[in-house]
């Protein structure tokens, strides 16, 4: 190993391949010597000054001095492999503060950078107008891609599987239609679809890493993933989402860095934007799962409608095939595998019967709401001492200890079945491809299944949150066990920070007070320690204290006060009728949305001002409809307080209707309160009032979009002008007008700024 490890420094490395040389596992990668071609600071004020490039070229072109300092310290990363930490402020232009020096980097080195977001809103701005500005005014030929999910695209595999049991399904007419959509498709995208199609229907056709065979699939070639991968690998910016890249670093971080399960194709070079988002996006991603339902769906891919199994159909063929080696397999089967499989369906009738005896006693102690008969979203927190019960080892840890056993064998007895095939004659093995490529794609989910029940025995619950979400009827409740790291700095630290050369954070909202110790704590970022981190906040060219108002009404009472409700819909009624509509309502739980909603949006009705609510529609149709009728109101919740834009004239007034603190009963954010006191520190001041000022920003940050946009944000929680940390909320935002009195003045103060601003 030492020796391995010599000439990795040498830019050689070592690999184990299977005998078939269709899977590729890397023991020790090579490390490759880059010598960098760095971007000169003077070629991005060439584009960004005044009478640059971009200012001849962009009509509506406005100097953004924050946008040049963003751009020049964004090449700066680049060039000495530093990490960065960007604030910039709404109208900053930070989107193409970054791009210019991602592409003049990708271009002098022909390297990749990876750009990542958590909104496809934004993934969509960067492909559709930003790229378009950069390619034309730097004139390159470089190409960005957008990287999609797997699950995002069709497989014509398992199409081709499903097209015989069609014939007897013509009253499927959904599943029809995507079969005729697919013989014209050009990318194979649920996008192109005209509708959203059922999530059961897309699963049985969409495509799956554990169904996957890759390079051993006729299809391969014209497969619509590899498509997209194959244009990945021809582009040098690779637009993702959060996720998609967390899943590929992780695939790395396993040293499976040449398999072809990865999702992107090699890069050093990493933006973050909505990097406020990287804490909560690490933590799903890093979430162990297990659920009843999952696996009874494990259990149904195994069988068709006859009640045998898909191996059973494989193996009948196989017997009248006339050829020995063939038939052998097939006694195989017969015997040793559906052996294995029945005794693995029958334990989990009785493992999941005690299990479901735990949750129905949580059930017994716990007040849930029931919606159409079923239960709504219920959260149960498992704590480090009813972990560690005697009662949860015999109720829930021994009988998934038994399931994993039980799948572990049929994984044994698939496996033998598996490595007979590869010893198959050539000859057999092509004129059984097709049964043979779905026998191999069936282990992977075996496999995958084995793997999330060992992870979730395996975690420890001094370091890991851990809960159940139960839903679905009292009497047969399902669920699913999570278990996520709280901290989850020291993973980011591992598989990021120490692995790629420069990762730029940008957003709108990193800093609380003017400092970053918040977010490169959440983040372990503060564990850094071979790297400079550079640390910027470039300012809103936005006036604000013109543009806006920021009222606080004083006569509203604390959002714990009984009165609260009805003094918040009364001001609702009465300043949305000033306004005339053009409204956002924001709130911090659906349940207060659908009260308030009840209440104000029939009065609103009556004055003909519509109002919307999050939950009617998908969401971008609400934002469609809301921006297409400029009197309208939008009452949400949860994603509306960031990532939307809704500019000039449809957007008015935003009305914050609490503080956005975080519920403190939320498994995961529970659980990390807990970790800081343990850590001997306030959990208030330093977690959830610094998160809740982030959230605050978000929230005001929907008003004001452009340099012509004016309006009024208005905050109805008087805990902001009574509680000594109200002044922190303040001082995290641009310096704009401020008026408090009761509701009355408050209306008063909004009628004579709107008139003020349409005077202008």
């Amino acid at each position: 190993m030492e020796y391995a490890k010599f000439l990795q420094k040498q830019g050689i490395g070592f690999f184990i391949t299977n005998n078939g040389a269709d899977k590729l596992n890397t023991v020790t990668p090579p490390v490759v010597i880059f010598k960098n071609k760095k971007i000169n600071e003077e070629e991005i004020r060439e584009v960004l000054s005044p009478n640059g490039v971009l200012s001849k070229n962009k009509e509506d072109f406005e100097f953004r001095e924050g946008q040049i300092e963003m751009s020049i310290e964004v090449a700066k990363s680049f060039n000495d492999n530093r990490i960065a930490i960007l604030e910039a402020g709404t109208g900053t232009g930070k989107s193409l503060a970054y791009l210019i020096p991602a592409y003049l980097w990708a271009k002098k080195n022909n390297e990749r950078v990876v750009i990542s977001t958590n909104t496809i809103n934004l993934q969509s701005q960067i492909l559709n107008k930003d790229i378009p500005i950069v390619k034309k005014i730097l004139n390159s030929d470089i190409n960005a891609v957008l990287i999609k999910g797997r699950k995002n695209y069709l497989c014509k595999l398992k199409l081709l599987n499903l097209q015989s049991e069609l014939e007897f399904e013509r009253d499927n007419r959904e599943m029809n239609e995507i079969l005729n959509w697919a013989q014209n498709s050009s990318t194979g995208c649920v996008d192109e679809l005209s509708y959203i199609p059922n999530n059961n229907v897309w699963d049985k056709v969409s495509s799956d890493n554990d169904f996957c065979v890759g390079r051993r699939c006729s299809f391969y070639e014209s497969c619509f993933l590899q498509i997209s991968r194959r244009k990945a690998s021809e582009s040098n910016i690779l637009i993702v989402n959060h996720h998609i890249l967390f899943a590929d670093i992780e695939i790395r971080s396993l040293g499976k860095g040449l398999d072809e399960n990865l999702l992107l194709p090699p890069y050093r070079k990493i933006i973050f934007d909505e990097a406020h988002n990287i804490e909560k996006s690490a933590n799903s991603f890093f979430t162990n799962q297990f659920s009843k339902s999952g696996f009874y769906k494990f259990i149904a891919n195994y069988r068709v409608k006859s009640g045998k199994s898909f191996l059973s159909s494989i193996a009948n063929k196989f017997l009248k095939s006339g050829i020995q080696e063939i038939e052998k397999i097939s006694v195989t089967i017969s015997e040793d595998i559906n052996n294995s499989f029945n005794l693995l369906n029958a334990s989990s009738f009785e493992i999941f019967e005690k299990i479901n005896d735990y949750i129905k006693n949580i059930l017994d102690k716990k007040e849930y709401f029931l919606r159409n008969g079923s239960i709504n979203n219920l959260q149960y927190r498992i704590r480090k001492e009813e972990w560690l019960s005697r009662e949860f080892n015999d109720y829930l840890i021994e009988p998934l200890s038994i399931l994993g056993k039980n799948i572990g064998q049929f994984n044994k007895s698939y496996g033998l079945l598996c490595d007979s095939l590869d010893s198959l004659s050539e000859k057999v093995a092509a004129k059984y491809e097709f049964d043979i490529k779905i026998i191999k794609a069936f282990q992977n989910k075996i496999e995958t299944f084995q793997s999330s029940i060992t992870a979730l025995l395996n975690s420890s619950p001094d370091d890991n949150a851990a809960w159940f979400d139960i839903f679905g009827k009292p009497e047969d409740p399902l669920f699913t066990l999570n278990v996520s790291p709280v901290n989850i700095g020291q993973i980011l630290k591992d598989k990021l920070y120490d692995v790629f050369d420069s990762i730029v954070f940008t957003s709108a909202t990193l800093s609380v007070d003017n400092k970053f110790n918040f977010f490169k704590n959440i983040t372990g970022l503060s564990l850094v320690n071979n790297k400079t981190i550079t640390e910027k906040i470039y300012d809103s060219p936005f006036d604000y204290l013109t543009q806006v108002l920021f009222v606080s009404p004083v006569d509203i009472p604390e959002p714990n006060s009984y009165y609260y409700n009805d003094k918040l819909n009364e001001y609702l009624k009465d300043t949305i009728e000033e306004t005339g509509g053009s409204t956002f309502v924001l709130f911090t739980s659906y349940n207060q949305l659908q009260k308030s909603y009840s209440d104000v949006a029939p009065y609103l009705e009556k004055i003909g001002l519509r109002s919307y609510y999050q939950g009617e529609m998908q969401k971008e149709k609400l934002l469609d409809s809301f921006k297409n009728d400029i009197s309208s109101n939008l009452f949400a919740t949860d994603s509306f307080w960031e990532g939307v834009d809704a500019p000039g004239d449809t957007l008015k007034y935003v009305v914050l209707t609490k503080l956005p603190f975080r519920m403190p009963n939320e498994p995961i954010e529970e659980a990390k309160i807990e970790d800081i006191q343990k850590k001997g520190l306030n959990p208030f001041n330093d977690y959830t009032l610094p998160k809740a000022v982030i959230r605050f920003k978000q929230g005001f940050g929907r008003l004001i979009r452009t340099k012509k946009d004016y309006g009024i944000v208005a905050l109805l929680d008087s805990r902001v002008l009574t509680k000594s940390y109200g002044k922190l909320f303040f001082r995290s935002l641009p310096r704009c007008k401020f008026a408090s009195g009761n509701s009355g003045e408050m209306k008063k103060e909004i009628a004579q700024h709107l008139k003020d601003m349409s005077d202008k």
